[in-house]
């Protein structure tokens, strides 16, 4: 169930995954849990909780914090588990020098969460995927694997910052119907799309990053993707850079774009802005053209040509690294 009398008015006790306890503890304050034998941790309705210094593997789920508020997870190493760390209906939950090894974090209807300086390495599953989670942030940390790096789903204003995120199945970051998120000064490879937006996501902004994707898509986005933001982000050595589909009202202000097979391509997206952005193609201060087009019919591939234009193009490549990332 979902609600909080559907976790509480039971007792479990005296169970374990692979021969270590399950700790199963509600309603519990100011309590901890350190330097012990655990198959799994789950908590519910408890506030001002430390999880520390224990190691977790081969579970479906590692630790589950449920309707909880100020908990510390602290020095955990979390192996071969379907969900590393599950968090619900939950605030102001840190995760911290933690080391999930295909493994992930899920957190669904919470807010204030913080995972940071910690290494995920995700497994068929998202690395770390939010559902309908408000105001938590990501920051100092490495994501790699997974289908997607990090997702979202119906979530707002959260952050991620300072991030090395690599070699996911599909997209290093994705957003469907998630708006006013801020992704800051992360490094983001992959051979697949490096960021993907769709169905409505709006008013994000992408300041400072790195993006690669060897085979793909940089920046992909689509189904009204509307008002969305990049400034100062390196777009580089990718199949194509940008590809916008279907959405609008896109800013692209002094980014840099090096070694794209295409820089930017678009269709049926309309009011898009691209100003002083630098072009490693384009060596001219007349405008620099980017091509796209206007389906009239995508059952016979019937369009017309359409041109958007960077009015002041860059004479030369920004820094766009604000700080040091651990690469």
């Amino acid at each position: 169930g979902s609600l909080i009398k559907q976790f509480t008015t039971h007792k479990i006790d005296a169970n374990t995954v692979n021969g270590k306890p399950v700790y199963y503890l509600k309603d519990m304050n100011n309590g901890s849990l350190s330097l012990i034998n655990v198959g799994e941790v789950i908590l519910i309705n408890c506030s001002d909780f430390e999880i520390r210094d224990i190691a977790i593997s081969d579970t479906t789920v590692g630790i589950e914090i449920t309707y909880s508020t100020r908990i510390s997870a602290r020095d955990i190493a979390i192996s071969d588990t379907t969900v590393g760390i599950e968090i619900l209906y939950s605030s102001k939950v840190d995760v911290i020098d933690t080391y999930l090894n295909c493994s992930s974090i899920d957190v669904y209807y919470s807010d204030g969460i913080q995972v940071y300086n910690s290494e995920i390495m995700g497994n068929e599953r998202d690395s770390i995927s939010f559902y309908y989670s408000t105001n938590n942030s990501i920051y100092d940390t490495i994501i790699s694997g997974g289908s997607y790096g990090i997702s979202f789903a119906y979530s707002t204003g959260n952050s991620i910052r300072d991030c090395y995120i690599y070699s996911s199945r599909y997209a290093c970051i994705s957003f469907s119907q998630s708006s006013g998120n801020l992704i800051y000064n992360c490094l983001i490879i992959n051979d697949a799309e490096c960021i993907t937006l769709y169905s409505y996501s709006t008013r994000n902004s992408f300041k400072y990053c790195r993006i690669s994707s060897r085979y793909s898509i940089g920046v992909y986005l689509e189904d009204f993707s509307n008002r969305n933001k990049f400034y100062r982000c390196n777009i580089s050595d990718s199949l194509y850079g940008v590809i916008l589909a279907l959405s609008h009202d896109n800013k692209f202000f002094e980014n840099n774009f090096i070694g794209n097979l295409e820089d930017v391509y678009f269709y049926n997206s309309f009011f898009n802005t691209w100003l002083r952005n630098y072009w490693s193609n384009w060596n001219s201060l007349i405008p620099k053209p980017l091509k796209g087009c206007i389906y009239i019919d995508f059952d016979v591939n019937l369009h017309l040509p359409m041109i958007n234009f960077d009015l002041i193009p860059a004479k030369k490549p920004y820094d766009t690294k604000k700080v040091a990332v651990n690469e």
